[in-house]
């Protein structure tokens, strides 16, 4: 929000921006290549730099006594060109814009950084409005200056004041990113564990298909065979649901419901249609297993060979696996790329709408 006066604490922190962009053009900080700022001296007093307001807060924290708030850079920024009327502007679209070029048209050349600052003090003090030196005149009341002076420094503790409270809602709001998209990640996480559950189920019944086989080869009884199939085939399923049981992977969505009420609602309600499907599916290809088993019933023994069942049904746990997955894709595709949107946003903003 910019300023509607420029106080001392507006000339600190505008003073304090100076300096280290002059600093860093002239190679007098160290290790701060990795920010995205560029700087080019056209003369030996107009300087143009390129950057972003996130890189110019970060630039701050490395000469003590500098650090200031995005918002503060901002503000600064505005300060010269506004106020002191030392910086050009070159951007097109202004308006919201993270990113500047301007150019900085100092008073004194690159080398006197430290006459280019104070000549700063002097311009600051000479443009400030006449109201302020008017009540300096000794023809006021006695007291008048002195009230001025306690409400300025009033205002500056206000302001300070403020500054703490944005930095702390900065840093609260930072935390907040953190924590959506760290539980972001643990939901997508655990809702593709409770797929790959489902689906290794028809990796898992594999060797029952060999045993059925070879049952079915020494006795040739097929419905003995249809019944021990019958058999492994829920009884692996069973610990399948007691390790989804087990690993609480129905709840990984609870941290984020203090983030997005409505969440609760889209989560439960996507797994108990993959629940459903699941259980549909599952009908299905058990009905059909049986159907591979009976359909030996028009052979005879000797026709009878031990692949011929094995094969059958690892083409059906094949296909209604594929089935599973297709439909389970399907289902989980909103609320995956709410997750993945989340975790990936450069801002990860608390206020997204929910699913």
């Amino acid at each position: 929000m910019p300023r509607t006066s420029y106080d001392q604490l507006a000339k600190t922190q505008t003073k304090s921006l100076l300096a280290v962009i002059l600093a860093y053009a002239n190679n007098e900080l160290e290790s701060e290549e990795h920010l995205e700022i560029k700087v080019n001296w056209q003369t030996e007093n107009w300087l143009i730099v390129q950057t972003n307001v996130r890189c110019l807060q970060a630039l701050t924290t490395s000469v003590p006594g500098c650090q200031l708030t995005e918002e503060q850079v901002k503000e600064a920024l505005e300060s010269l060109e506004d106020f002191l009327g030392i910086l050009e502007d070159h951007r097109i679209n202004k308006r919201g814009s993270e990113h500047w070029h301007f150019t900085l048209k100092l008073w004194h050349d690159r080398k006197n950084k430290e006459l280019n600052l104070q000549q700063f003090d002097q311009e600051w003090q000479r443009r400030q409005p006449e109201k302020i030196n008017l009540v300096q005149n000794s023809s006021d009341p006695p007291n008048l200056y002195q009230k001025v002076q306690e409400l300025e420094l009033l205002l500056d503790q206000a302001n300070l004041k403020i500054q703490d409270l944005e930095g702390q809602l900065e840093e609260a709001n930072r935390a907040a990113k953190f924590k959506i998209r760290s539980a972001a990640a643990k939901t997508l996480a655990q809702l593709q564990r409770l797929i790959e559950l489902y689906l290794l189920y028809y990796e898992d019944i594999q060797s029952c298909f060999i045993k059925a086989s070879e049952i079915l080869a020494e006795d040739f009884d097929v419905m003995k065979t249809r019944d021990y199939l019958w058999k492994e085939l829920k009884g692996i399923r069973i610990i399948v649901r007691q390790t989804i049981f087990k690993e609480q992977l129905q709840m990984g969505y609870l941290e984020l419901c203090d983030y997005y009420p409505n969440f609760h609602n889209e989560f439960v309600a996507t797994q108990e249609q993959i629940k459903k499907n699941e259980e549909f599916v599952f009908e299905q290809f058990l009905m059909a297993a049986q159907s591979d088993v009976l359909v030996f019933n028009t052979v005879t023994k000797n026709e009878y060979k031990t692949a011929l069942l094995g094969n059958a049904l690892r083409h059906t746990a094949s296909m209604y696996r594929d089935i599973l997955k297709s439909q389970t894709d399907q289902l989980v595709q909103p609320l995956s790329d709410f997750l993945l949107n989340l975790i990936t946003a450069s801002t990860g903003d608390p206020n997204q709408p929910n699913p």
